[in-house]
This record gives structure tokens, C-alpha cells and sequence, in this order.
């Protein structure tokens, strides 16, 4: 390669990383190639999208290279291939003349070429003139005008526009990962432009937007096509990335596209986007306002037909809740029909078919655990969804009420009031553990059980309207007491 041509690629490289849009300009009128490329792989295009250079990137997309052919592989547009043999047939004709000292200057009414080439006029002995394929050649460019770049320049702009450094990733990428989001809106809205080319980790552009938290550029990505159930490396889906973002409108939209909610991720993790919400809220600063936003993406979750009780190695969705005292999700989780173990285990073995569990050495009991840290009436909810309480169970939440001193209670009110609410519940476990369920409470679990398996672990709640019972059953099996407690 000559090395002026090496020095210009180099100046063009950082032309572009500075900004100056005369000095491409430029370059790139003198023949300068778009295909340079760094010791990264990138190219001009890359770095205009990494500084947000959108002028400097629409110059490079519109420069056609003056001695462009289509690949070989590929036939020309109708439009370049009549253009070029109308051009061919002129320059033929006007060699001849020369030859026979017949050309005449166009002020005479002859022949003349553009500089780049194309037949403007030609005289009517040609065969050419006034009408016929000049008026054609016209009209086909004119139409291709309106239709935008020509498909054999679409072709190079295409490769450009979608070439890939050395971590695969595309001037798309680059644009998201540095939070150029006019320069991605406006790379996406290019129809050569691959909206779903994946990098080598496996992220698409999706990923890498809703990762940035480019909210309105992650949903023109959806709106323009984008695959919304595509899995990196680690099968994190852009549901995964949402998630941890926390935005709601982005999670929204992806449900409304149809993404997956069960995808889990690797076998080292295997997590559901529920239990992800859940891992990013233990390492957050859990503030009310961190504790109202989980809630709400748990509910959109659970509504979009999650699997209420699909876990990992350690947690399921109702164990998780409870561990981090979220009473609202968990109440909802036991309305909505998830399944009730007995205890939750800390070697879990995981499985993709509904969460089968395996008994484990240690394990703790999910009804003292949500004794201790949730609402009274989740402790409810998960009796009367089929847990019986055993009596080492009741002995082990009678230690977890809090012994304060008369004094205390007086300048606490609200602990108190706690403490009171706490030993009233108590009472009625040990009602519970020391007598037996009855046949309406076991046909009750037996109805939610069976409801749960053909809804397939999702929500139940659509089904149980349409059971073959009467109305006062159908409100008993629905659990219709607390509705009203969860504001449903």
C-alpha cells in the first residue's frame, strides 16, 4: 500500500476523532479510503459514533467512492445499469467523432458529459435524444431519488455501516455504549444498518442501549424490529439488562413486544428475571423509593405471566420475597396460586421444569421467616394456601416477639401495637398446628394446586371464575378475603 495513502487513512482517522468535518471533507475529495481501519479494527464510522459526531458520520455515509463497482456476487440496480451503458454508448460515439473531427461543442447542439460522466445531451441523430432511454435514464433516477441511495451504493454503505471492530462490536454499538443516543437513533432509521448484529460477548445493540439506560432509544430499537428475546453469552436477555436498570417503561415495552419472562441465564447463576430484580434490590441502598420500584416491577412480572415458582441454587420467588420483607409481593405470589414448600433450602438443585427441589441439610422454616419479617397476613395467606404449622414451628415465632420493659411500651406506641398483633397471630398458629385441616381447606389446596399445573406455575387467577362451582366456592377457593388487602 503506498504510503500516502497509509498517512491518509491515519489523518483521516483523527480528523474524525477531532471533529473537524472540513478536514473529511477533505480527505476524503482526494480519495481517501472509508476502509481504514486502528489497531482496534475501527473504522471512521466507528469513531464518529464514539465522540457523537452525527455530521461528521452522515458525511462519511454519503461519500460514494468515485471508481465504486457493485460486488461481484451482485448485479447492479436498473438505474446504475442503464445509466452506465447510456454512458458507455456516449463515450463510444463521442471517441468516433473526435476520430472523424465531427464532435461538436453543446453550443452547437452536440454532445456533452458531467464530470461524473453521465449523458446530458445528445443529438437527435444519436438515436438518444428528446426521448426514449434518455427521458427513461432521467425518470429512473429521479424515482431512485425519492426512494433514497442507490442500492448498489446501499451495498457498500451497508458494509461500512455494519463492519465490526476486534469485540465484534458495530458503529451501533459504539453509539450505545458511549451514550450517543441522536447518533444511534439516527444509524438505526438507516435501512442498511443491522439492528440485531450481535458483538462477541453476545449483546445487540438492544442490550447495550437499555444497559446505558437510553430509554427512548431502547424503545425505537423495539420499534424498528429488534429482537427482544436475543440471549448474550451469559443468556441475558435485554429483560435482564431492563431489570437491572430498573426502568419500568423499557420493561413495559419489552413485555408488550412478547420477551421471555422465564428466560433464565447460565447454569452458573440460572436466574429468572424475577429473582434478578431481586439480587439488584439486596445490593442496592433499599430506600423506600428502591423497595416501591421493586414492587412494581415484580407486579409486572407476575401479571406478564412469570412462573410464580421457579428458583435457583437458593432462592424461590416466594422465599426471596420473604427473606427481604416485601409482605406485598409475597401476599401476591400466594394469591396468584405459586406453590407452598415447606422450607427453603440453602443448596438448592435447580431445574428448568418447574423448580423441582431436592431435600438439603439445612434449611430453614419459611413460615418462622415470614413470622419475623412480614405482615401478619402473609403468615395467613400461607396457612390457608396449605401450609400446616407444626408446633416446634409456633414454639420457634414465640421467640422471635420482642420482651420490652412496660416502660417502653409506653413511649412506643407502635411497638406495642406490633407486639399485640404478633401474639394475637400467634394464638391462632397454635390453633392451627393443634388441630387438623378440614375437608374444605384440603379441596380448597387441592383445586389451587391443580390449577397451578395447568397454568403452567403462572397465574391463577384467570381460571378460578371459570370453575364449575358455585359462587360461594369459587370465592372461598380465590382466596376473595384478601383482595381487598392487596388492592386487587
Amino acid at each position: 500500500m503506498p504510503t500516502q495513502l497509509v498517512q491518509q487513512e491515519e489523518q483521516l482517522l483523527e480528523a474524525v476523532k477531532a471533529g473537524r468535518e472540513d478536514k473529511v471533507r477533505a480527505l476524503l475529495s482526494s480519495g481517501c479510503r472509508l476502509e481504514a481501519v486502528d489497531a482496534d479494527g475501527r473504522t471512521a464510522l466507528h469513531w464518529a459514533c464514539h465522540y457523537g459526531h452525527l455530521a461528521i458520520l452522515c458525511l462519511l455515509l454519503s461519500h460514494t467512492p468515485a471508481a465504486f463497482t457493485p460486488p461481484p456476487d451482485s448485479q447492479p440496480c436498473p438505474s446504475c445499469a442503464l445509466s452506465l451503458r447510456l454512458n458507455n454508448d456516449a463515450k463510444e460515439k463521442q471517441s468516433v467523432r473526435n476520430l472523424k473531427g465531427e464532435f461538436k461543442t453543446p453550443e452547437h447542439g452536440g454532445g456533452s458529459l458531467n464530470s461524473e460522466g453521465d449523458a446530458e445531451t445528445l443529438d437527435n441523430d444519436d438515436g438518444l435524444g428528446g426521448s426514449g432511454e434518455k427521458s427513461l435514464v432521467h425518470k429512473n433516477h429521479h424515482v431512485q431519488a425519492r426512494k433514497g441511495p442507490c442500492t448498489c451504493v446501499s451495498r457498500l454503505t451497508a458494509h461500512e455501516v455494519n463492519r465490526r471492530d476486534t469485540k465484534g462490536h458495530t458503529p451501533l454499538h459504539v453509539a450505545c455504549n458511549y451514550r450517543r443516543d441522536d447518533v444511534a437513533a439516527f444509524l438505526v432509521t438507516l435501512p442498511s444498518c443491522d439492528i440485531n448484529a450481535a458483538d462477541k460477548a453476545g449483546n445487540t445493540p438492544l442490550h447495550r442501549a437499555i444497559h446505558a439506560d437510553l430509554h427512548t432509544l431502547a424503545c425505537l430499537l423495539c420499534d424498528a424490529g429488534a429482537d427482544v428475546t436475543a440471549t448474550n453469552s451469559q443468556l441475558r436477555t435485554p429483560l435482564h439488562e431492563a431489570i437491572r436498570s430498573g426502568n419500568h417503561d423499557v420493561i413495559r415495552t419489552l413485555i408488550a413486544r412478547g420477551c421471555d419472562v422465564n428466560a433464565v441465564t447460565s447454569s452458573m447463576a440460572a436466574t429468572t428475571p424475577f429473582l434478578t430484580a431481586i439480587f439488584y434490590h439486596r445490593i442496592s441502598s433499599r430506600s423506600l423509593q428502591c423497595g416501591q420500584a421493586l414492587d412494581t416491577t415484580l407486579r409486572l412480572l407476575i401479571e406478564a405471566g412469570c412462573r410464580l415458582s421457579e428458583g435457583d441454587y437458593q432462592w424461590t420467588p416466594l422465599s426471596a420475597t420473604i427473606d427481604i420483607d416485601r409482605s406485598f409481593i409475597a401476599s401476591l405470589l400466594l394469591f396468584n396460586g405459586c406453590r407452598v414448600q415447606r422450607a427453603y433450602s440453602d443448596e438448592r438443585k435447580h431445574s428448568h421444569n418447574l423448580n423441582q427441589l431436592l431435600p438439603s441439610s439445612y434449611s430453614r422454616s419459611l413460615l418462622v421467616e415470614a413470622f419475623s419479617r412480614c405482615e401478619s397476613h402473609v403468615v395467613k395467606l400461607l396457612v390457608l394456601c396449605g401450609y400446616q404449622p407444626t408446633p416446634e414451628e409456633v414454639e420457634q415465632c414465640s421467640r422471635r416477639i420482642p420482651s420490652f420493659s412496660p416502660l417502653f411500651y409506653r413511649i412506643s406506641t407502635s411497638e406495642r401495637a406490633a407486639t399485640r398483633a404478633k401474639t394475637q397471630l400467634l394464638h391462632w398458629l397454635g390453633q392451627r398446628a393443634s388441630s387438623t385441616c378440614t375437608l374444605m381447606e384440603l379441596s380448597r389446596t387441592a383445586v389451587r394446586t391443580a390449577l397451578n399445573h395447568a397454568a403452567g406455575d403462572t397465574s391463577i387467577l384467570k381460571r378460578v371464575p371459570h370453575l364449575p362451582l358455585p359462587s360461594a366456592m369459587r370465592h372461598y377457593v380465590g382466596l376473595s378475603d384478601f383482595t381487598e388487602i392487596l388492592m386487587l
